[in-house]
Order: structure tokens, then sequence, then C-alpha cells
């Protein structure tokens, strides 16, 4: 799903023109925000499929990718996901992510060249669970640590079961 939003330039400085300007500029945004967010939803309540596994680490080299050949000036990731890792080299379910845990994984990944570059990437995770607040917070700070390391900013106020804020 890609989405990308204009920014507002008026055609003109009078006031009343701008104003309608705004106006309409503000009306697209919304449409193309309330879309976005029916197509999110339709995916992430459709019951029916169900997923065994979650590679985050791997989707984020598609990402990278993709971040690479952007040339735009504001590169922002939103990831949908409960951010578990269970792929076939780790469980976040049930590995102990301790800080030691999660900086070995880290170190592991980029031993083996696989971390993504995603240089100046803001990320945003929603959908972040966990079964209890511990685990949440290691999955959390583990993937603080990870998104660092990939050298993009994903700050914990951007990292939930919701979105509070988007800039």
């Amino acid at each position: 799903l890609k989405c990308a939003f204009e920014v507002f330039h008026p055609t003109s400085d009078n006031l009343f023109i701008k104003r309608a300007e705004q106006e309409n500029f503000e009306n697209k945004i919304k449409a193309a925000k309330d879309s976005l967010c029916m197509a999110v939803n339709s995916v992430l309540l459709n019951t029916s499929r169900k997923i065994m596994r979650t590679d985050i680490m791997s989707s984020l080299h598609v990402a990278g990718r993709i971040f690479k050949s952007s040339r735009r000036p504001k590169k922002v990731l939103v990831i949908m996901s409960d951010m578990i890792e269970d792929s076939e080299s780790y469980n976040f379910e049930k590995d102990d992510l301790t800080s030691q845990r999660a900086g070995r994984i880290i170190e592991i990944e980029k031993q083996k060249n696989r971390m993504p570059d995603l240089t100046g990437v803001k990320v945003y995770a929603i959908g972040a669970t966990a079964k209890n607040k511990e685990k949440f917070f290691q999955i959390c700070d583990f993937w603080v640590n990870y998104f660092q390391a990939c050298r993009a900013n994903l700050l914990k106020e951007n990292y939930g079961a919701t979105l509070v804020s988007f800039d």
C-alpha cells in the first residue's frame, strides 16, 4: 500500500483565495487519510487471513531498497504489526530479550551483513503488543536499538498499539 500526501502551495496571496484553496486542500488530505484508514482496517480487521510467522527483519530489506531509490526528502515507514519477530532465526515471543540478548541479535545481523540501510527514515510501529508489560518493553527496546543500528529513527512514543500522533 503506497500513499503520498501533497504539500499545500497556495496560488495567490489573496486571503480569500488562499483560505478557499486551504479548505479544498484539507478536504483532499482528509479524503486521502480516510481512504488509507479504510484500506488499513480492511487488512488489520480481516480475521479470515491468518499469518503464521512474522519475519519483520527480512521485510525491512525491501523497505531499505525502496527508500534508497526514492528521492523524497521526507522518508517515513509505518509498520503495522505486533512487532513480534517470529522467523527461522528468532522468536521474540519465546526469547528472553534482555538488553544483552538484543545487542547480540543486532551484532549477529551486522556480522551477517543483514542490516538494511534506513538512513534518515522516521519509523512508526502500529499494532505492537506482547503477552505482558515486561515483554512489550523488551521488544520495544530491541526495535528502538535495531532501527538506530539501521540509521533510522523509531521513538518510543511512536511504538505501540495505536498511533497517537503522526508528523
